[in-house]
Formats: structure tokens, C-alpha cells, sequence
């Protein structure tokens, strides 16, 4: 009798160990998620932040003429085409900007959007007409990369020198020509379709390491890109 009650009493405090042993390595696993809620709240929260369409804002451009200087092609004059001819959206904390008129007349710059911040995660559509334009994207659209590179020496490095990824979708019966542009200093998300006699190319850029923390935002840009 003594040795059953011995071994019961034994059996008891294994339990009870064994028990101490998964509070604390619940405890631990606890500790261990709390830790690292501050870590991982950021991506999660930007994310998350950029996965509804109440988010973002779309842009509408009417492609104005480079010797129109109306800003960034919005409908304020009868010469611009109506209804628009090409959308994308945006993040909605991003503030649509005025092209310069040298980056209007010279690059084609029809629509600015950027961070208001950081003015450095930005996406711009540049719209080229004529029919030299039109038949250099059509015979080869990576090429015409360099000639919408425009003023901007590190898109066209990056293109030259960087690692391009090039896919193909069709959009409201328009071939568009995607690409992904890493290179060492920012990376490029640019998309080029052509509409009558213009071409229009959206390019959207961001320094590396942005780039990473906003991909879900930017690859947004990217993907509802259209022409109308």
C-alpha cells in the first residue's frame, strides 16, 4: 500500500513537472511571438495597407500635346483629346505633380505622381507621336527603353547594364510590353503600349531598398496601367 501511494505521489509530480515544463515552453513561444510582433507589424500593416482598391487613387491622362503645357494632362483646354487615353492608380497617401515644361517638352512627360515625403517613389507616363516611335516599340520594345529613359541617366544604365525582365499581356485589345529593371541604385517597373500613332510608357522607380518595402504599391501602378 505505502509503494502504490509512493508511486502515485511519484507519478504526480512527474505530471506536475511535465506540466511546468509546457507552461514554460508555452511561455517561451509567447515571449518569443511577442518579440516579434514589432518586427513583422510594419510588413504586415504595408501589406495590408495597399491590398484595397479604396487605397489607391486613378490617375486619367488625356496625352496633351508637348507644346500644351497644361500640367499633368488633365482635360482644362478643348484640345485635349476627351474622353482620357490611358489610367493607372496610385497609392492614395502619393499627391499627382506638374511635370516641368522641360520634362514635358523634351521627354514627353504627360503624368507625375510621387510619395510626398520621400519625393524619391515616384511613377510618370511619357507619351511619344509619330510613327518612328510607333515602329521602334513594335519591331523592339526593350530597345525603346533608352529612348524613354529620356534626362534620366540611371534608367538608361539600368536598361544598358542592369538585370530586365520583359513579359507581354494584352489589355483591352493593346499588347503591352511589361518590364522589371533591377539595377544597383533603384529599380524600375515600366510598362509600354501603344495607342494609334503614340506610345505611351509608364515607368514607376524607386531606390532598392524602398523598392522592397513598397513592391506591393508599385507592382499596383504596374498592373492597372491600361489603355483606354
Amino acid at each position: 500500500m505505502a509503494l502504490l501511494m509512493h508511486k502515485r505521489a511519484s507519478t504526480v509530480q512527474i505530471n506536475r513537472s511535465r506540466d511546468r515544463m509546457v507552461v514554460c515552453a508555452r511561455a517561451s513561444a509567447t515571449r518569443r511571438a511577442l518579440l516579434t510582433v514589432p518586427i513583422c507589424l510594419p510588413l504586415m500593416d504595408a501589406a495590408w495597407a495597399h491590398a484595397g482598391g479604396a487605397d489607391f487613387k486613378k490617375f486619367l491622362g488625356y496625352s496633351a500635346a508637348p507644346d500644351l503645357y497644361l500640367g499633368y494632362g488633365q482635360k482644362t483646354d478643348s484640345r485635349v483629346a476627351d474622353p482620357p487615353l490611358y489610367s493607372f492608380e496610385y497609392p492614395a497617401d502619393w499627391t499627382e505633380e506638374i511635370p516641368t515644361k522641360t520634362a514635358k517638352s523634351t521627354m514627353g512627360m504627360d503624368g507625375l505622381v510621387m510619395h510626398p515625403k520621400t519625393r524619391k517613389e515616384l511613377a510618370y507616363v511619357v507619351a511619344l507621336g509619330g510613327k518612328d516611335y510607333r515602329d521602334s516599340v513594335l519591331k523592339d520594345a526593350r530597345s525603346s527603353l533608352i529612348v524613354f529613359a529620356g534626362s534620366d541617366p540611371d534608367l538608361r544604365q539600368a536598361v544598358t547594364d542592369g538585370k530586365v525582365e520583359q513579359a507581354t499581356r494584352r489589355v483591352n485589345g493593346n499588347d503591352l510590353y511589361m518590364f522589371d529593371i533591377a539595377s544597383d541604385k533603384r529599380r524600375y517597373l515600366s510598362t509600354i503600349g501603344k495607342k494609334g500613332d503614340t506610345i505611351f510608357a509608364l515607368v514607376v522607380t524607386a531606390p532598392s531598398k524602398a523598392f522592397e518595402q513598397d513592391y506591393a504599391a508599385l507592382k499596383h501602378i504596374q498592373d492597372t496601367f491600361q489603355l483606354l
